[in-house]
């Protein structure tokens, strides 16, 4: 079950001779005022805010401003009908965790149902597991692309662990060749930020790195199982803790 909150408001307008009335373009424009979703497993999308203005040959996203978990995010973009159908969005965030990000997704898309979108998120939250859960980053900006069964992200990057994350990706839905390919890299990450447990870090020094994982087939629950690909990483400034090998093998055993 799905619970709503906040208001709506729409406004239509048409273009056009008074005689001809099926001939008229018309124009529509829907203004957000702090719409809420939530779900009965607590996920919740919170203060949507903007305007959606529609017209014969575009759409446009206005000043979306919306909340998802502790994470706070804009939206601005574009939907063109010509030649197909297609959405151009950029999207900001001053600050957002990613593990609860997730984790309400997560939420919001079973509470859905969406067929089309099986989407393994206990695999998706295992490769996130290292994440400690009040990691924040910042500075987040990306572009997304969707349209006729693609989904495309040419550039997205956040700060992160006194350092720099960017990537971009592809995701081919359709029902003949559905295929993903993710490139990302990483750019003088702090190893003492990423391990801070509260614990003296086994490396310390920075982090930089460039992966590329490619995929064939659909988006379903063995989607990251199926993700190959390479990479390269280097760690500068380095310094390696002695660690204490026989008093971790006594707690294992």
């Amino acid at each position: 079950d799905l619970t709503f909150s906040g208001s709506l408001k729409c406004l239509f307008s048409a273009r056009g001779n008074l005689n001809r009335i099926s001939e008229s373009q018309m124009m529509t424009n829907l203004t957000l005022d702090r719409i809420g979703v939530k779900t009965v497993n607590g996920a919740m999308i919170r203060n949507v805010s903007g305007s959606l203005d529609t017209g014969p040959l575009d759409s446009e996203l206005k000043k979306i401003n919306f909340e998802i978990g502790d994470s706070s995010f804009t939206a601005d973009g574009k939907m063109f009908l010509r030649p197909e159908t297609k959405w151009l969005i950029q999207v900001r965030s001053p600050e957002f965790n990613l593990k609860k990000l997730i984790q309400n997704l997560k939420g919001l898309t079973e509470a859905v149902q969406l067929e089309d979108w099986k989407i393994d998120w206990k695999s998706i939250e295992q490769s996130i597991s290292f994440i400690q859960s009040d990691a924040v980053y910042k500075n987040m900006e990306g572009q997304v692309a969707f349209g006729a069964n693609r989904l495309v992200i040419p550039d997205a990057r956040f700060d992160a662990y006194n350092g720099t994350a960017s990537g971009r990706a592809m995701i081919d839905f359709s029902e003949t060749n559905p295929s993903t390919l993710i490139e990302f890299d990483l750019s003088r990450l702090s190893l003492a930020k990423i391990s801070s447990t509260g614990k003296p870090p086994v490396l310390e020094g920075n982090l930089f790195a460039a992966f590329s994982l490619t995929s064939s087939g659909p988006v379903d629950s063995g989607w990251l199982d199926r993700l190959t690909g390479k990479g390269t990483f280097s760690v500068t400034n380095g310094e390696l803790h002695t660690l204490d090998l026989l008093g971790g093998l006594g707690q294992i055993a």
